[in-house]
């Protein structure tokens, strides 16, 4: 059983490569973080279509892209952005366990979005579950909220679980 937690000072954070505005810049090598946003007092990306993003990330891990899943996941939590003061190296660690996290035999059976919730208007809270061929359950959570103009990833974070139906620690 594993566990690992994209964190920010803030909470912890992810982005969608799809719905990254065009021009933004990917990442070096895999892992890597795309490089930081140059201006610090331009307002933190936000994204309008919370499904939308859901969905994307549903696609990503289902295709096993994990590497384009750290990039979304990075952009749509803003950890580029100056203002969130995030080490590099913690993230390139952290992108290189996702990419660790599947085989390149194994086969995911299916991506199914197991809970979403709603808060409010302005924050929500989505586990995504994906089992593969390896008998691993691996539930994704996602949390989003609101900002000024759209939504912002603001957690994320993934059990792997072999044989329980629920991983012992609450999913979040």
């Amino acid at each position: 059983m594993g566990r690992c937690r994209l964190a920010t000072a803030c909470g912890v954070m992810v982005a969608v490569l799809a719905l990254v505005p065009a021009g933004a810049q990917t990442p070096a090598a895999p892992g890597d973080a795309p490089a930081s946003q140059a201006d610090p007092s331009e307002p933190p990306l936000e994204f309008s279509d919370p499904d939308r993003l859901l969905a994307e990330f549903e696609t990503l891990i289902g295709d096993k892209r994990m590497d384009d899943l750290f990039v979304a996941l990075i952009r749509a939590a803003n950890l580029t952005h100056p203002v969130k003061n995030i080490d590099p190296d913690a993230l390139r660690r952290i992108g290189h366990n996702l990419l660790g996290l599947f085989l390149d035999s194994e086969t995911i059976h299916y991506v199914d979005r197991v809970r979403d919730e709603s808060f409010g208007e302005s924050l929500r809270r989505a586990t995504i579950l994906a089992y593969t061929s390896r008998d691993r359950w691996i539930y994704f959570t996602v949390v989003l909220k609101r900002g000024a103009v759209g939504w912002q990833v603001t957690k994320f974070d993934y059990t792997v679980d072999r044989f329980d139906l629920f991983p012992p620690a609450k999913v979040e």
